[in-house]
């Protein structure tokens, strides 16, 4: 071979992957996948199965139906994601659900009112949470369930236990002479027309846009520690 001579490369091995590695792989794909995947075929047996599944007018009527459990799940990824988990989250749902009824029945409130002290609620709750668990170091799992059980509690006090209604007997004897107000109302009620007339409900426009939010938040932000 002379000095002009291209030299050959020696031919390289094929790299043989260990299947510890490939279960490791495989494994990894169904954790991250498989719920997708589950989920593609639910969606294709159904749309086959059932006359009417696959229109716009049934997904909307199951996005309605998990809206709520949706936005909820929204809060617990955020503090899962920094290695915790809420217990308290259903208990916070309820109390505001609670208190929100309870200010437009019994106190003759309107929506405004009753969706800001919704939001105070949520804060206040999430505030005592975390400085718990960050400030006090009580275990997230100990003071979430705790904050559990006290709102439990707490939902008991304003009306001994009972369930509220328009017209209730309250414990004094009287009767409630509030309502429920009908802006409060629309935002599980009142649909949006896109496409078709009256298809989105507000519920899952919230839940739409929290997601966009929770997504951008978790994504552009940077974690501590």
């Amino acid at each position: 071979m002379t000095d002009h001579d291209t030299p050959i490369a020696a031919a390289q091995p094929a790299k043989i992957v260990p299947p510890q590695a490939m279960g490791a792989n495989i494994r990894e794909l169904a954790i991250r996948y498989g719920f997708l995947l589950l989920l593609a075929v639910m969606l294709v047996y159904f749309s086959i199965a059932t006359s009417g599944f696959a229109s716009p007018q049934s997904a909307v009527f199951i996005l309605q139906s998990v809206s709520i459990t949706g936005i909820l799940a929204l809060g617990v990824t955020a503090t899962m994601v920094v290695g915790g988990f809420d217990l308290s989250i259903g208990s916070v749902a309820t109390t505001a659900m609670m208190a929100s009824s309870y200010i437009m029945v019994i106190l003759n409130g309107d929506a405004l009112t009753a969706i800001a002290v919704c939001l105070l609620i949520g804060i206040v709750i999430g505030l005592v949470n975390g400085f718990l668990v960050v400030y006090m170091r009580v275990p997230d799992l100990l003071a979430t369930l705790g904050m559990m059980f006290l709102l439990v509690g707490l939902q008991r006090i304003p009306t001994e236990g009972r369930s509220i209604a328009t017209g209730m007997s309250l414990p004094d004897g009287s009767t409630a002479t509030g309502s429920f107000s009908p802006a409060f109302l629309a935002l599980g009620r009142h649909k949006f027309d896109f496409l078709l007339p009256n298809l989105v409900p507000v519920s899952v426009v919230v839940l739409i846009v929290l997601a966009i939010l929770i997504w951008f938040f978790l994504e552009y932000t940077a974690s501590v520690g």
